[in-house]
């Protein structure tokens, strides 16, 4: 029996390891020769400033116990490589452009971005908080003073000579290099088909109730993320007495990759929210100096760099070399004869998340919070938000132009003066955003903002024209279905909820499939088959049995038929819990049936299988049933698996 691993994580809390991972297979090069153990490690002050190894729970997780933000910054640095240290390592060489170094051409793109945002990282470092830099030096000199102390961790060796520099440049964004790619393929005719708006089961579910709904009388706060273990993520709680008192999910590799996590006062939830940030403009170039174009009526010259990138290719060391042209408006993605493309990213160059994150984690009320994300250093991201004092908010918080034209994601805007492209942001408060709505709740499943509360359903004409367009999936209506009645929840009932076992789909496809099937055949098994399908309770849990079937069929349906044919109602903003529903092709949906039985027999020796027989946990020496569906499906709780 082909068996389905589970390939995301299962819970909101991510726990992180207490053990050093393992060291990875060293790099076919040859390593320069491992210098001997210096016979006297100098401690550095700062680490006689914090406390990290008492204070760890049975889990592994790091309460860091700090005298300044520095000495909070080498705890956190140092708990991480205690648990991660390879890891650590690499991600901070990538950040400088050093990946492909020891992965070859695979990280060759990744590393030419990388070098653009060290350099960045460097020229700016010096404008961002003494704050900010305390904790990312802090976090760097632990990097390096645990490299001394644990020399034969590590296979290969790693120079001990990090910076904060170093640990700024992740924090750094530069411009949209696949929407640049989609562009240039656009101007070939080549499409890209792939979906903007991301994998649907890569994303998080994010609640915020008020008082009035819970049996506490306190705001809750929710997040559910579906990435797998593997993204990175770092639970820690880190304590600077009258300074900082923080507990959330990091990401490994630096102090401030937070995307959930609470101090006393209040806390906040990421979900992501795929704006486009973007335009791409079409210049023209000047006729007598190829290497500059005309804008305000002047000439304007383009500037050049050459990048050039080591990489691992086989026993040896190769470079790539690139030439980055660009203007003060952006880079240059495409050239013709006499025009020059340039792709304007508000998000390119952009430095101040430290000083944006480390505002919001010292945050005490919603009003220093606000301020603090108004920075919109997190250019793709919903915020959902709850407070000691009862608040409860939501944001649509893209760095988002403010277009002086319509949106044009698949085409260029031709521009010869300032005033035709965008120069500045959608001001904050214009963004979608919902305070203490009606109803005591606000959500996101990563779909668009318009239905984050039904009491007050947001309206996009009251928006921008380069938000997405309106939409709510099945894994949104499931939430709102959850969140949009008159129940008061427990924190218990929270997180039974957030462990919902509904297969949506089901609810609005089921009855109309087997009656499908029993008009069109007369087969004794495909009738006992729709007969497991008619009892089913249309849930994934592990013991139940008909999911295993219909999550055959539907993967058959949808491949063979499109939005326009599979369903009998489609989506409508005028029925948005209750549509799309019905089969759309009763002729598609039978035969989809009929293979999913003998598919379903084929992989697995039987269509009446319980839910968790195929579906499972398989880490190390632990081998459990589990449930829980993709996004595609309708499932609240995202599991996706590896057959």
């Amino acid at each position: 029996m082909s068996l389905r691993v589970l390939t995301v994580a299962l819970v909101a809390t991510l726990v992180a390891s207490s053990c050093a991972r393992a060291p990875e297979v060293p790099s076919p090069l040859s390593p320069p020769p491992r210098p001997m153990r210096p016979a006297t490690i100098v401690v550095p002050a700062v680490a006689h400033q914090v406390v990290i190894r008492l204070r760890r729970t049975e889990y592994g997780v790091p309460h860091i116990l700090a005298e300044n933000l520095a000495a909070a910054g080498f705890g956190m640095g140092y708990s991480q490589m205690e648990d991660y240290g390879q890891e650590v390592v690499n991600r901070l060489r990538a950040g400088r452009g050093e990946a492909a170094v020891r992965t070859g051409r695979v990280e060759l793109e990744s590393d030419f971005a990388a070098r653009e945002r060290h350099a960045r990282a460097i020229a700016v470092y010096h404008t961002l908080s003494q704050d900010a830099r305390d904790v990312m030096e802090g976090f760097a000199e632990a990097v390096n003073y645990y490299i001394s102390l644990h020399v034969d961790d590590f296979p290969e060796w790693p120079i001990p000579d990090f910076t904060g520099h170093d640990v700024a440049a992740r924090d750094v964004s530069t411009w949209n290099r696949r929407a640049a790619r989609r562009f240039r393929d656009l101007m070939e005719t080549v499409a890209d088909e792939s979906d903007d708006g991301g994998n649907p089961d890569d994303g998080s579910n994010a609640w915020a109730l008020a008082p009035s709904r819970t049996t506490s009388g306190a705001a809750i706060l929710m997040r559910n993320p579906h990435l797998a273990w593997t993204a990175g993520y770092y639970e820690a709680h880190v304590t600077v007495p009258g300074v900082l008192n923080f507990y959330g999910d990091f990401r490994i590799g630096g102090p401030f990759g937070i995307v959930c996590g609470f101090n006393e006062n209040l806390g906040w939830a990421t979900t992501n929210n795929y704006p486009t940030l973007e335009q791409v403009y079409e210049l023209d170039m000047d006729p007598e100096r190829p290497d500059h174009y005309l804008f305000d009526g002047g000439r304007v010259p383009i500037s050049h760099e050459t990048i050039t990138v080591d990489y691992q290719d086989g026993a040896v060391l190769s470079s790539e070399t690139r030439d980055i042209w660009r203007t003060p408006l952006g880079p240059v993605v495409h050239r013709s004869e006499d025009k020059i493309y340039v792709l304007r990213s508000t998000t390119d160059g952009e430095y101040r998340r430290p000083e944006q994150v480390l505002a919001m984690m010292q945050a005490h009320n919603l009003e220093q919070w606000q301020a603090a994300v108004k920075l919109r250093t997190l250019p793709s991201s919903n915020l959902t938000y709850a407070d000691r004092a009862g608040n409860i908010f939501y944001v649509w918080n893209a760095m988002l132009p403010r277009l002086p034209h319509l949106a044009a994601r698949d085409s260029a805007i031709s521009a010869s003066r300032t005033s035709e492209i965008w120069t500045t942001l959608v001001p904050f408060e214009n963004l979608p955003q919902l305070l203490n709505p009606e109803g005591g709740y606000v959500q996101n499943s990563n779909d668009p903002p318009f239905y984050t509360n039904l009491n007050e359903i947001l309206d996009p004409i009251d928006f921008p024209s380069n938000l997405p367009d309106l939409r709510l999936r099945l894994r949104s209506q499931h939430s709102l279905q959850l969140l949009d009645n008159d129940s008061i929840f427990s924190l218990e009932e929270v997180v039974r909820l957030k462990h919902s076992m509904r297969m949506l789909l089901a609810d609005r496809l089921k009855h109309d499939l087997v009656a499908a099937v029993r008009e069109a055949h007369t087969d004794p098994e495909l009738l006992r088959a729709s007969d497991l399908l008619e009892q089913w309770d249309n849930t994934v849990a592990a013991d139940s049995r008909g999911g295993v079937l219909f999550e055959a069929w539907a993967g058959r349906y949808t491949a063979n038929t499109d939005s326009t044919t599979r369903y009998r109602e489609p989506w409508s903003p005028a029925a948005p819990l209750q549509t799309p529903r019905g089969i759309g092709d009763t002729d598609v949906a039978v035969e989809a049936f009929v293979w999913a039985v003998a598919e379903t027999k084929r992989r697995w020796g039987s269509w009446d299988l319980a839910w968790g027989d195929v579906h499972r946990v398989r880490m190390e020496d632990v081998d459990v049933p589990v449930g829980g569906c993709t996004s595609g499906l309708g499932c609240f709780r995202v599991l996706s698996f590896e057959d």
